[in-house]
């Protein structure tokens, strides 16, 4: 979903966001850091960003990098707010997001517990992308709503594919795709939480 943010790191209202983050990870005694890449090592895999209750992380170079930093504070704040879909991500005593990442790695796990993974994992997603959406209007950031929600949609259907190919994307351009962008509901009230719709799947399957 081409919409290239680079341009943004000299924009006032992105600029003032960036020391927003800053100021407000501060107050617990995390930082914000931009990786120099395009990605950033996440734990054995490479991202756009990620958030681990110590800092955010975002890659500098990243064509999302503000909607990615937006992202990553959004779950900052279900931390911050002990949001209950954020506090109900153990399956089996054990966190979804580790479940997920050591499936896909090779170790196995019971169906029901993958299944499981998955639906918390998208649900604190989707609600993560829906406070995403209210900062974008509120610090009245460059990113278009329609194409934001468009792209937070396709990043819920992601963790479908995920979980049918039992692969991470091999290649980026199933956030990139202007076929899957014509596709993707832009409105957060598909149920994108428990299926992906046939069209889709087919389009996004190109990445994996």
């Amino acid at each position: 979903m081409p919409n290239c943010e680079l341009k943004f790191w000299n924009n006032p209202e992105a600029k003032e966001f960036v020391k927003f983050v800053r100021s407000e990870l501060s107050h617990y005694g995390m930082k914000l850091i931009f990786g120099r890449g395009v990605e950033v090592n996440t734990g054995g895999f490479r991202s756009s960003g990620y958030f681990d209750e110590r800092k955010i992380k975002v890659a500098s170079k990243c064509p999302d990098w503000l909607t990615v930093l937006v992202h990553e504070y959004s779950h900052f704040l279900q931390w911050r707010n002990r949001a209950e879909e954020y506090e109900d991500m153990l399956v089996n005593n054990t966190d979804s997001l580790f479940i997920i990442h050591r499936w896909i790695d090779g170790e196995e796990f019971r169906p029901s517990t993958v299944k499981k993974a998955f639906v918390k994992a998208r649900r604190m997603e989707k609600k993560c992308e829906m406070m995403a959406l209210d900062l974008i209007k509120k610090h009245n950031l460059p990113i278009k709503e329609d194409h934001f929600i468009k792209q937070a949609n396709c990043h819920i259907y992601y963790y479908h594919m995920m979980e049918k190919t039992r692969k991470r994307f091999i290649k980026n351009e199933m956030f990139y795709c202007r076929a899957l962008e014509r596709v993707i509901p832009n409105t957060f009230q598909c149920n994108n939480i428990h299926y992906i719709p046939q069209k889709v799947y087919q389009l996004a399957l190109r990445s994996f």
